[in-house]
């Protein structure tokens, strides 16, 4: 469904890709904030950063950040105040945040 029809509401379980914020994350690195994008790229094909499909994750325990893992995150989600191209447009605060198969991708959506 829309985004914008699930902000104020209880939390939202979201399926996506970690990602780096705006400033990189070693991989292993304990962090409380990542992005979470719909893509993860290729090795020469950088995936699309798009505000709107952009999601900035703020945990409520740091995790191990693992570039371009699939992941599963549950939190409460809002707009952000944020119009720059490069920013996500959405964040998701107070979020658990749980490793996915690629095979949950097929199970929760069809082509």
């Amino acid at each position: 469904g829309d985004l914008a029809n699930r902000t104020g509401e209880g939390p939202v379980r979201m399926l996506g890709y970690m990602m780096d914020g705006d400033q990189s994350s070693r991989d292993g690195a304990p962090v409380t904030m990542f992005v979470l994008m719909p893509e993860a790229g290729q090795f020469l094909h950088a995936a699309h950063r798009i505000p709107e499909e952009m999601v900035e994750v703020r945990m409520r325990d740091p995790k191990p950040f693992r570039y371009r893992q699939l992941v599963w995150a549950v939190g409460r989600l809002s707009r952000t105040m944020g119009s720059d191209r490069d920013h996500a447009a959405w964040a998701m605060i107070n979020a658990n945040v749980e490793p996915a198969s690629e095979r949950e991708i097929t199970r929760w959506f069809s082509p």
